[in-house]
């Protein structure tokens, strides 16, 4: 997990999500957003953070924190992660999209934005797919505020319990 110093507000980078609908990282009415980077060919790192956030999107409800996250799969191929696309990449992770949503950015510029907001390394390889870093993001307020590798799950739930509003009750020991 890495802390971060500069907190400073997300770009208000224009997307498309899986149903077809324009929106924004920003735009956001949750208190904390968890996203990550994926393309949907991807089968390897990706099919493992769609995994990883299904765990987490079920450890939500069962915390009862689903209505205080939202869940972003942002692709980074624009050539071929269409919105019908991304809709079977969440399908076949069982996603509710009542909480997770994937996205992909509407230019190359919102793309390279992107990436670069959030240190992304995306590298053709020169075979169609990419070699990449993975992690996991939590957004609190509109503001990047920690990084996660991909196998920190549990510590991102942690983070979001430990600065939600909203109070877990904690079962009495028998």
């Amino acid at each position: 997990m890495r802390v971060l110093g500069d907190t400073s507000e997300l770009p208000d980078s224009l997307l498309l999500n899986h149903r077809q609908h324009p929106r924004t990282i920003a735009g956001s009415s949750q208190p904390f957003v968890v996203l990550n980077f994926i393309y949907t060919r991807c089968p390897t790192v990706c099919s493992t953070l769609g995994f990883r956030f299904k765990q987490l999107q079920d450890t939500l409800y069962e915390l009862g924190l689903a209505d205080q996250v939202e869940m972003l799969s942002i692709s980074f191929d624009l050539k071929h992660d269409s919105p019908e696309m991304l809709n079977d990449y969440l399908t076949w992770h069982q996603a509710d999209d009542r909480v997770w949503s994937a996205l992909v950015p509407q230019s190359t510029q919102t793309l390279d934005a992107l990436i670069q907001r959030f240190g992304v390394v995306v590298i053709d390889d020169e075979f169609g797919g990419y070699t990449h870093n993975a992690a996991i993001y939590v957004i609190e307020q509109g503001r990047l505020k920690k990084i996660f590798n991909d196998d920190e799950i549990d510590n991102a739930i942690a983070y979001i319990i430990a600065n939600s509003a909203h109070q877990i009750p904690i079962q009495a020991k028998r």
